[in-house]
């Protein structure tokens, strides 16, 4: 009986722990989106950035850089994904690195970023970043 319940117990925890992971990927509803960063850990904060006209902005600390998630204003569903990352100098000389980012797991922190693009723009190419 007390092997049942621990089994039932691990059980239960382990689909627990499962359910508050989300990936989070374009057409992703925004509130989904925010509760499963929310649920992982992740702090929101901000950068001085204005969205695109139909879009809002959520800023997440990730590591050591930014998620930057846009959505669309009326269906507040994930329209893009930005991960940006400045080094460590004064904001007048330092560098900054914008990547778009095709996924994030905010269990695992897995993040698939796009890495390359074709002559036209469009995206050929994305690896893997765990932070």
């Amino acid at each position: 009986m007390q092997r049942l319940l621990f089994l039932f117990g691990f059980v239960w925890l382990v689909s627990c722990v499962c359910v508050s992971a989300e990936v989070l990927t374009n057409d992703l509803s925004m509130t989904v989106a925010s509760s499963a960063m929310q649920k992982a850990g992740y702090a929101k904060t901000g950068l001085d950035m204005m969205p695109r006209a139909g879009e809002d902005l959520q800023f997440w600390r990730v590591d050591r850089g930014v998620l930057i998630v846009s959505c669309a204003t009326a269906s507040r569903k994930i329209v893009r994904m930005t991960f940006w990352y400045a080094d460590e100098r004064p904001k007048g000389t330092r560098q900054t690195f914008e990547f778009d980012v095709e996924s994030f797991d905010t269990g695992t922190g897995l993040m698939t970023i796009r890495t390359r693009k074709s002559e036209d723009g469009a995206a050929n190419g994305s690896l893997p970043v765990v932070h």
